[in-house]
């Protein structure tokens, strides 16, 4: 019985684009936690000021 490739394609959470597992990064908070899995578009306008400000670990205490 022959393997089948897993799809390595996922759809990016901010723009909804498709993109290969390869072509996205982790954002990171403020306190280098790693957030959401966005494509490489998303995540440069995401990290621009160093960290994601999204809703996931606000209320995490580290």
């Amino acid at each position: 019985m022959a393997r089948t490739k897993k799809s390595g394609f996922r759809r990016c959470p901010i723009c909804g684009h498709h993109a290969d597992r390869k072509d996205m990064q982790y954002t990171t908070d403020a306190n280098g936690i790693r957030c959401r899995l966005v494509c490489w578009d998303c995540y440069d306008q995401i990290m621009a000021k160093g960290y994601d400000d999204a809703d996931t670990n606000k209320d995490y205490e580290y």
